[in-house]
C-alpha cells in the first residue's frame, strides 16, 4: 500500500534498507540438540521433535520472506544528515544548502498539493 505513488517520491524521499534482525538460514533450527535425551527415545517424543524443527524452518522461512517486503525509514533528501551539517557548520556553503534544502522542499510541497 503506497498512498503517495502518484508524487515522484524518489526525487524527494530516500529509503534505507529495513534493518536486519540477525535471523537465517543457519537459525532455521533449534539451539540446542535434544535427541540423545533420554526422554526423546519414544516414537511421540521423535514426532514432536521433528514437528519442532519443520515449526522452526517455517518461521525463519516466514519471517525472512516478510522482512524482504517491508521498507526502512524514509528520509528527505532535502533534510539528509549531510545537508544539515552543511547548514549548522556555518561556512560558506551553509547559505547555498540552505536555499537548496528550501527550494526543493517547496517543489515537495507543490507536488503534494498539486
Amino acid at each position: 500500500f503506497q498512498p503517495l505513488r502518484p508524487l515522484p517520491i524518489d526525487k524527494f524521499v530516500n529509503i534505507s534498507a529495513p534493518e536486519l534482525d540477525g535471523q537465517g538460514a543457519d537459525d532455521a533450527r533449534m539451539p540446542f540438540d535434544l535427541a540423545d535425551h533420554p526422554h526423546a527415545a519414544s516414537a511421540v517424543a521423535r514426532e514432536m521433535l521433528l514437528r519442532l524443527e519443520s515449526d522452526i524452518e517455517f518461521y525463519v522461512k516466514d519471517r525472512a520472506e516478510s522482512r524482504a517486503k517491508e521498507i526502512g525509514e524514509a528520509h528527505l533528501r532535502a533534510l539528509s544528515i549531510k545537508v544539515t551539517q552543511e547548514i549548522s557548520a556555518g561556512s560558506k556553503r551553509s547559505a547555498a544548502a540552505a536555499k537548496a534544502a528550501i527550494s526543493t522542499l517547496r517543489d515537495l510541497r507543490r507536488e503534494v498539493q498539486s
